[in-house]
């Protein structure tokens, strides 16, 4: 439960049904994420703005200057990565195929899954999506369709912030190809429709709205560079020597049945690179290692 100065706040006690019914006014109002019952219009109103003001504090993460709703929505967040369902499925086929015998240092192979899928969500995934005139409010949602990936325009960069200057120095780092392969600015402008949920997690009828991918996000603090780095620690593999290709975990392919050597999209954005030396010249060169990946597992049989 989301804390007011350090502590719980408990909730009103909502009357029972028959109450409801004895009284002169049936009349009534609900708070969507609390299930509070009001007759007073002027104490649900009330009621609702003391929610909404900026003082709820996460009690999982201890995030602090939050409205109730947002200190709900990150208890959920941080209680799903605890418990190690930080990523659906869907996601974690997706960045797993798409790494598959790249040969990124570590680094670029943050950076590439972190822009590739920020902005990439998949049919039936559990989101967040930041709903129309509500002053910010995000509320949880299911993808139920996905809308073509819009043409590249080409974008003045005299205009860009700080914060996008830097994004895009990051995606050409990538290499060439991660203008088409990245496509995070087409990616960004792609078209949703999501469905709400109720406070009780249930889908909502006729719920469904249009938004850009900009106005979506997966759980507050779940998608970061810092977990996708520890999910690759977990899930994948790579020899130290430069050149070496990513390799996906055993459990991994045979769940997701992903072809035994599969190469994904990765492999044609920027590869590691080899530094020699020839007489009192540093040179430097793409990497040409040779190497099987799979040699460990020649008597597991896995296909």
């Amino acid at each position: 439960m989301p804390l007011l100065d350090g502590q719980p706040v408990d909730l009103p006690v909502t009357l029972p049904d028959r109450e409801l019914q004895q009284l002169p006014h049936q009349q009534g109002w609900q708070i969507r994420f609390t299930g509070e019952e009001f007759i007073d219009y002027d104490q649900y109103l009330d009621r609702l703005a003391f929610y909404r003001k900026p003082i709820w504090t996460c009690a999982v993460s201890g995030q602090s200057s939050l409205t109730y709703e947002q200190a709900l929505l990150s208890e959920r967040a941080s209680s799903h990565l605890k418990t190690g369902a930080g990523f659906s499925d869907m996601l974690i086929c997706e960045m797993l195929t798409f790494l598959s015998q790249s040969t990124m240092s570590i680094a670029l192979a943050v950076d590439a899954l972190y822009y590739r899928f920020q902005y990439d969500f998949f049919t039936g995934e559990h989101i967040d999506v930041k709903y129309p005139d509500t002053n910010g409010a995000m509320y949880e949602c299911f993808v139920v369709g996905i809308g073509p990936l819009p043409v590249e325009t080409v974008v003045d960069t005299r205009d860009e912030t700080t914060a996008q200057a830097a994004t895009r120095i990051s995606i050409e780092r990538l290499g060439d190809a991660a203008s088409y392969i990245i496509a995070y600015e087409q990616r960004k402008q792609r078209m949703f429709t999501v469905r709400l949920y109720d406070v009780d997690g249930k889908p909502i009828d006729d719920s469904d709205i249009s938004v850009p991918a900009s106005e979506l996000s997966r759980s507050r603090n779940m998608f970061t560079k810092v977990a996708i780095r520890q999910f690759l620690d977990e899930n994948m593999r790579r020899d130290p020597r430069p050149g070496s290709p990513w390799i996906v975990n055993v459990q991994w392919r045979e769940r997701f049945r992903i072809p035994y050597m599969y190469g994904g999209e990765a492999r044609l954005l920027k590869s590691s690179k080899i530094g020699r030396r020839v007489g009192d010249t540093a040179v430097v060169a793409t990497a040409a290692v040779v190497v099987d990946p799979y040699a460990d597992e020649r008597d597991l049989a896995v296909k």
